[in-house]
């Protein structure tokens, strides 16, 4: 990260711009485009196409025009007056995305998150990388636009199972399957599904490439035989560097058990990986990347696709990040300062150093999802 905020303070001019597309992984070029512009690097079969330019967003935004009405892959950026702005064409549409300007001297945290997902992944090829950059650029929210077409994968694969089996019964079969993927991409985030973070994709290209069910072999293994089994209890070693989840969310349902026909074929998860989950970026805290899939999209799902009278029979609620924040703070700082000390929070006490502060702090506990308490060490 720091390497990309010290080639981005060091850029000054187009041709400068190899160096940082480089660094991301492109193999850098500078060979004219049009008149005014040039590409600057490439990745296979998609460019990065770069313009000088004081008027940066409407300059981008136009280039990424011209890039798309030539049928080009590609991204288009602007350069001027101590910024960098980019630009995509609408894959299939006469449209652009807005323009995204990213300031060199003093980049935040959010902007170096932003270039960094620029790189291109290793396993795409140059038509998923555009689409997954328009994505990236487009105004809309992402977690808006992935929540519209979660809603969307789910009634085409409700509509998929059996119709003689209760709608009911389908959808909720369906939900519980889509929401348990949704919740590993998280954990895979974090590197912790065989330490690889694209472990749920390459699953399903090693059944594809065999011809067998990625539901029925992998699927199933993984839900019900490896995340909700100990180590010790599992029947077999495939999945063992895959952590054990002690949560309910990969137990089999009594629904699923009594539908016979509740596999979903390859067809229908290629459609679910392709066009939905590998579409976008998702990080494992609530704003802590720029257009990325949060946790709190677990919530959204539950609480707007799950039926009303089974989510109020199961309590299914979620509580924003900034709420619990908020009430667990609050609830320390009382249990904490109870006693009459002058001090206003807990950082302040933390920071008084006064004598009984460790002894004070040990009855303060934050009770955990697995039923355990954080104490100060």
């Amino acid at each position: 990260m720091l390497g990309t905020a010290s080639i981005l303070r060091r850029v000054e001019t187009v041709e400068n711009l190899p160096d940082l597309f480089t660094a991301l992984g492109y193999e850098p070029q500078m060979l004219p485009f049009d008149n005014a512009a040039s590409t600057v690097a490439r990745w296979r079969g998609f460019r990065i196409v770069a313009v000088q330019s004081s008027d940066r967003a409407p300059a981008a935004r136009a280039l990424a025009r011209t890039i798309g009405r030539l049928g080009e892959r590609g991204l288009a950026v602007s350069l001027g007056q101590g910024r960098l702005c980019l630009a995509a064409p609408h894959i299939g549409e006469v449209a652009t995305t807005k323009a995204y300007a990213i300031p060199l001297e003093e980049p935040t945290r959010e902007h170096l998150d932003f270039v960094e997902a620029l790189r291109p992944d290793p396993d795409a090829n140059a038509l998923s990388h555009a689409i997954r950059l328009s994505e990236l650029l487009r105004s809309e929210p992402a977690g808006d636009r992935f929540f519209r077409a979660f809603r969307q994968l789910l009634d085409e694969m409700v509509a998929s199972l059996d119709d003689r089996c209760r709608a009911s019964d389908r959808r909720q079969v369906t939900l519980l399957a889509l929401t348990r993927i949704l919740f590993l991409y998280f954990v895979q985030a974090k590197g912790w599904l065989n330490g690889e973070r694209r472990f749920l994709r390459k699953q399903l290209d090693r059944a594809l490439a065999v011809g067998e069910s990625f539901h029925t072999t992998i699927l199933d293994e993984l839900f019900f035989g490896t995340l909700n089994q100990p180590l010790t209890k599992r029947r077999t070693s495939r999945f063992n560097n895959i952590p054990y989840l002690n949560g309910g969310l990969f137990e089999m349902h009594p629904v699923e058990r009594q539908m016979p026909h509740r596999h979903f074929s390859n067809e229908i998860w290629c459609r679910a990986f392709d066009d939905v989950f590998e579409r976008f970026r998702f990080c494992v805290r609530e704003a802590d990347e720029v257009d990325a899939i949060a946790p709190d999209m677990l919530g959204r799902v539950f609480e707007r696709l799950m039926e009303t009278q089974q989510r109020l029979a199961s309590g299914t609620f979620y509580t924003p990040e900034e709420l619990v924040r908020h009430v667990v703070t609050t609830a320390i700082d009382k249990a904490a300062l109870d006693d009459g000390s002058n001090c206003h929070s807990l950082m302040e006490l933390l920071r008084s150093g006064k004598p009984g502060m460790r002894r004070k702090l040990g009855y303060v506990g934050v009770s955990t999802s697995r039923g355990g308490r954080l104490r100060p060490q």
